[in-house]
């Protein structure tokens, strides 16, 4: 029917097969389960009741679906993926995610990254800055901030780096025999249950436990062996002894 571009032919095979021919289109069908058409700007298709596609041509816009398992649809930045149930994808300029169901997940954008490998691992860190964290569960965690730092190797390890205002405080301990706590003024560390140690701003004191101490500050000081010996001194005095021998001191000036 028709003539030059106006031209349009059909095909007809009743009641199955169905054409339409044109110069800038065309549909074909058969009946009941295919569809297709085509023009100068999309193409469809259809194999009923599974699957479904269209495209823009010369355009990234377009969809496929195959019901219920998966679906895809794209535009200008973005594209969305489905495999039911167990995936999930968005790809976009700016970010992109993806879920596989039930035990993974990732994103990522211009400012952070995450990802989770559950109920085990989780990480994630902010671009272009120290932020990041990162957790094995349950036997490691990291975690990396401007103001903190903590590591810890469950249940043995922990290292903690904290800025409080103008002081740092760092923690270690490898339980449960050692502990220690520096900070910018003082120092202080234990192996149990035997030796103690602890520095401040004037003052010094160490400890082998049970027998040997010692002790300084601006006003005094000691060492001892015990019960053998000792020394100790203050302000306007000091005493030594070796028990049961010699004991000596004074006071006053």
């Amino acid at each position: 029917k028709g003539e030059g571009d106006k031209a349009v032919t059909r095909t007809v095979i009743f009641p199955l097969s169905w054409k339409v021919q044109g110069a800038s289109f065309s549909k074909r069908s058969l009946l009941p389960v295919y569809y297709r058409s085509e023009d100068t700007t999309a193409v469809n298709t259809a194999v009923f009741p599974f699957y479904f596609s269209r495209s823009i041509k010369n355009t990234p816009w377009g969809s496929k679906n195959i019901v219920p398992f998966y679906w895809q649809s794209q535009r200008p930045g973005l594209t969305k993926q489905v495999v039911f149930p167990v995936y999930w994808a968005t790809r976009a300029e700016k970010y992109a995610k993806h879920f596989v169901f039930p035990f993974f997940y990732h994103y990522k954008d211009s400012l952070k990254t995450s990802t989770a490998i559950l109920p085990v691992y989780f990480a994630g860190r902010i671009t272009g800055t120290d932020w990041n964290k990162r957790v094995l569960f349950p036997l490691y965690w990291h975690v990396n901030k401007p103001v903190l730092r903590r590591d810890v190797l469950f249940p043995l390890f922990w290292r903690t780096r904290q800025i409080n205002g103008q002081d740092t405080v760092n923690r270690s301990t490898v339980f449960p025999l050692y502990w220690s706590v520096k900070t910018n003024h003082s120092v202080a560390r234990f192996i149990l249950p035997v030796a103690y140690y602890k520095k401040t701003e004037g003052a010094k004191r160490f400890l082998l436990f049970p027998l040997y101490s010692s002790a300084r500050s601006d006003s005094s000081s000691h060492i001892m062996i015990s019960p053998f010996a000792g020394s100790f001194s203050y302000t306007g005095g000091y005493k030594k002894f070796i028990f049961p021998l010699v004991s000596v001191g004074r006071t006053g000036d």
